[in-house]
């Protein structure tokens, strides 16, 4: 099926039990966007949830059916557009919390309820990996080597939350990295080069293999491979080797 949304969809998040999905449309930029939600047994929008300016990335927390929306522009020009999360339960946004900064990728740690968001430095505040807890409170601001944070992903199992850093914060950078971050002491323990530009992140948390869509030229994906690699130690980061495998 093709179900319309709104204006310049870029995030999708679904909550499975619910068979509901969260489609964030980033609409202009010179007006608030909004959240279309889906039946996923109908495929029909349900309703439409307003939030802020720009909203891009979505995360979901399946143990609490709470939705996370990064909206880059925040609030818009009266707080200079530095960034917010939209937190929505249901068909409700139930809290906004401000971060600044530039939010986008959103993930969620199951185990521990809390929301890590990749916020860049592009609108000259806040950079990095922002947290926020069950209770919707902003609860620490993680600094990166590369302030370039685009995608996020996290893996329960080995206590570690990755994160695809753009090259200079464009798209067609010659040479991203991948950040790594202990969430037991949330400190950045590791960065390492991926030779390409990743605006996207996902984990396999039954082998700790990591994958990255790089917006190089070809496109490429790559695969590291942490299944022996420890996650421990805090700041200052390390540069390490890149565990690349080849598939």
């Amino acid at each position: 099926g093709t179900v319309g949304v709104g204006l310049k969809p870029v995030g999708v998040g679904v909550v499975a039990g619910k068979d509901t999905i969260y489609v964030a449309n980033q609409g202009t930029g010179k007006a608030p966007g909004s959240v279309s939600v889906i039946d996923g047994h109908k495929n029909k929008v349900v309703v439409s949830i307003n939030v802020g300016y720009s909203p891009t990335g979505v995360g979901v927390n399946t143990a609490s059916d709470t939705v996370y929306v990064g909206n880059a522009g925040g609030a818009g020009p009266s707080t200079g557009y530095a960034g917010n999360v939209s937190v929505i339960r249901g068909t409700n946004a139930i809290a906004t919390v401000n971060i600044g900064g530039s939010p986008s990728g959103i993930a969620v740690d199951q185990a521990t309820n809390a929301a890590y968001i990749a916020n860049s430095s592009s609108t000259g505040g806040s950079s990095g990996v922002a947290i926020i807890n069950g209770a919707n409170k902003l609860v620490a601001q993680i600094a990166l080597q590369n302030p370039n944070g685009d995608s996020v992903a996290v893996d329960t199992a080995i206590h570690a939350v990755f994160v695809g850093d753009m090259y200079g914060g464009s798209a067609g950078g010659p040479v991203g990295s991948l950040s790594v971050i202990n969430t037991k002491t949330n400190g950045e323990i590791a960065e390492t080069s991926v030779g390409g530009n990743p605006w996207g992140v996902a984990v396999d948390t039954s082998t700790s293999r990591v994958y990255l869509a790089n917006d190089t030229a070809p496109g490429t994906a790559a695969m590291l491979d942490f299944t022996h690699y420890t996650i421990a130690g805090g700041m200052p980061p390390a540069k390490i080797t890149a565990p690349i495998v080849t598939p």
